[in-house]
């Protein structure tokens, strides 16, 4: 009698499964509450009002220009060493136009 692999897993399968309900039931006082189904629960956790407060705090304070760029630019067009770069410069154009198509 030859037995394949496959089958006998299954079968061993079924059994464990089937033993472990029979260990369930006899620990159970009565049938009414016994359920075999375990549910699993989505936990959301929304942050606070104080933290999102303190958040948009922090955000408000930093500047909205970064100083130290600008004063860079300014020096480099005052001593004649700003080079612009053509490429990027038409990269950013199309990337925006077709950002502003999509939007």
């Amino acid at each position: 009698m030859k037995i394949s692999s496959n089958s006998s897993s299954v079968n061993l399968d079924a059994y464990i499964n089937n033993k472990q309900v029979d260990n369930v039931k006899k620990n159970e006082p009565s049938d009414e509450n016994f359920s075999l189904k375990t549910e699993q629960t989505d936990v959301v956790s929304l942050s606070s009002k104080t933290i999102v407060q303190k958040v948009r705090e922090q955000l408000d304070s930093l500047p909205d220009v970064d100083e130290k760029k600008v004063a860079q630019a300014k020096t480099e067009i005052e001593n004649g060493t700003y080079q612009v770069d053509g490429q990027k410069i038409a990269f950013k154009m199309i990337e925006e136009s077709l950002l502003n198509q999509w939007l």
